[in-house]
C-alpha cells in the first residue's frame, strides 16, 4: 500500500510533526507498506529520527519566507505560493501513485481532494485541534472577527472538506459536539511517539508541565495557581518546558516576578529528551485554553505521573479518569487547580497509585493499537474503493 502524509514542515518540534513522523515510521515498518512525506518546506534540518524506510519530499514552495517584507508579499505567500503548491504537488503524486493520501491539515487542506491524480488515491483528512479552536482564540465581542471565523469555518467544513472520504478527529467529545451527524468523520486518538523505561519514583518534589510557550497553553493561570500552592508547600517546585512566543515568555517572567516566584518556578526551554525530565517529576499540571488532544498528557501518564488538567475543549476528559488517574479542573478555576495539587503533595500514597494507574492508561495509546486502527481504516478504504470500480 502506498501511503502519502502532506505536510507544511516537518523539521520543527510540535505536536502535529512528531506524531505525523512517528506514524509514518510505524507504517513504513509494516511489510508491504511505502511511505512518504510530502512537505511545503523543510527550511531547518528535521529535527526528529525519520526512518531510512520513508522518503521525504520537500516541495520548498516556503510560505511564509518574505512575508516581513510587504503586505503584498503576504498576500503573494497566501494566492501565488499556494498555486505553486498545487502544482507541484500534484506533479509529486502523480509520480508516486499513491492508494492513500492524508492532509495533516495545514496549507494542503483546502485544495488536496481537488487534484487530479493519476492513480485516484483515497484522500484523508486529519484534525489535529479542536473542531471549534478559531473561536476560541477570537474577541467575542468584535462582529468583525465573528464573521471571518463564520466564514473560516464554513469554507473548511462544509466545503473544502467534501473531497475526502474520512475526516480522523482526535477525540470524542471533539466527535460528539460538532461531528455528531456525519458518517465520514471518526476517532482515531494519537499515539505514543516513542517507547520507554521511564518511570518517576515521586520522590522529588516538583510538578512539570509541558508545551509551547503560547497564550493558549495559558501557562500565566499556572503561575498564578503556583502562587496558592507556594504559600503552603515551598519546598516544591515547578518546572515548564517548552519554547515558543518571545513575548509571552517575557510577560511569564514579569509574573514570576511580581508574584515572587523565581526560585520556585522555571521556564526551562526545549528539550530533546523530555521523557527523562517526566522521571525526575512527581505530577503533571496542565492548563491549556483548548487542545487537539494532548499529547503531553499521555506521554506524562506513561512515566507514571498523576495529572492535574484544566477540563478544556477537547481532549483532557478523553484521557482521564477523574479521581482515578489524575484530576479534571473546571476550565480558569485557579484555586481548585491549586488545592489539587496541594492534594496529591499532601497525600503522597495516593498520589503514586493515580500515578500507577496512569501508566495502566496510557497503554491504550500504544504505538501498536493506534496503528492497527490506521491500518484497519485503510483497508476498508480500499475495500470501498474497489467495490465501487467494480459497479
Amino acid at each position: 500500500m502506498r501511503i502519502v502524509y502532506c505536510a507544511n514542515s516537518i523539521c520543527y518540534l510540535g505536536g502535529v510533526e512528531r506524531i505525523t513522523i512517528a506514524k509514518a515510521n510505524a507504517l513504513a515498518a509494516i511489510e508491504g507498506n511505502e511511505v512518504w512525506i510530502v512537505v511545503a518546506e523543510n527550511r531547518k534540518q528535521i529535527a526528529l529520527r525519520v526512518d531510512e524506510r520513508v522518503h521525504i519530499v520537500d516541495l520548498k514552495v516556503n510560505y511564509y519566507i518574505d512575508d516581513w517584507k510587504s503586505r503584498w508579499n503576504v498576500l503573494k505567500g497566501f494566492v501565488l505560493k499556494r498555486i505553486q503548491h498545487q502544482k507541484k504537488l500534484k506533479q509529486v503524486l502523480n509520480d508516486i501513485s499513491p492508494d492513500i493520501v492524508i492532509s495533516t491539515g495545514f496549507s494542503e487542506k483546502y485544495f488536496l481532494p481537488k487534484l487530479k491524480i493519476k492513480s485516484h488515491p483515497v484522500f484523508i483528512r486529519e484534525i489535529h485541534f479542536v473542531s471549534n479552536y478559531r473561536w476560541l482564540v477570537i474577541d467575542p465581542h468584535s462582529k468583525w472577527q465573528r464573521f471571518k471565523t463564520w466564514l473560516a469555518d464554513f469554507f473548511d467544513y462544509r466545503i473544502s472538506i467534501r473531497g475526502y472520504s474520512r475526516i480522523i478527529l482526535l477525540t470524542h467529545e471533539d466527535k460528539e459536539k460538532f461531528w455528531k451527524n456525519n458518517d465520514k468523520a471518526l476517532v482515531i486518538q494519537n499515539p505514543l511517539t516513542v517507547e520507554h523505561s521511564f518511570r518517576s519514583d515521586q520522590k522529588n518534589k516538583i510538578a512539570i508541565a509541558v508545551g509551547r510557550i503560547t497564550k493558549a497553553k495559558n501557562f500565566s493561570s499556572l503561575i498564578r495557581s503556583w502562587k496558592i500552592v507556594h504559600e503552603a508547600h515551598p519546598d516544591w517546585k515547578l518546572e515548564i518546558w517548552g519554547g515558543g512566543d518571545e513575548r509571552e515568555r517575557n510577560g511569564l517572567e514579569r509574573l514570576m516576578k511580581n508574584l515572587e516566584l523565581q526560585q520556585v518556578v522555571t521556564l526551562k526551554g526545549n528539550t530533546y529528551d523530555i521523557y527523562s525530565q517526566y522521571a525526575q517529576a512527581s505530577m503533571f499540571v496542565s492548563t491549556s485554553l483548548f487542545e487537539g488532544f494532548g499529547l503531553c498528557i499521555v506521554e506524562s501518564m506513561s512515566c507514571g505521573l498523576p495529572v492535574v488538567c484544566y477540563q478544556c475543549p477537547s481532549g483532557p476528559k478523553d484521557i482521564i479518569t477523574d479521581g482515578k488517574d489524575g484530576f479534571l479542573v473546571p476550565l480558569g478555576n485557579e484555586r481548585m487547580l491549586a488545592d489539587r495539587i496541594i492534594y496529591l503533595i499532601e497525600h503522597e500514597e495516593e498520589r503514586l497509585k493515580m500515578g500507577t494507574a496512569a501508566i495502566e492508561k496510557s497503554r491504550h495509546y500504544s504505538m501498536d493499537n493506534i496503528i492497527q486502527q490506521w491500518m484497519t481504516l485503510f483497508r476498508t478504504l480500499m475495500d470501498e474503493k474497489s467495490k465501487k470500480n467494480k459497479r
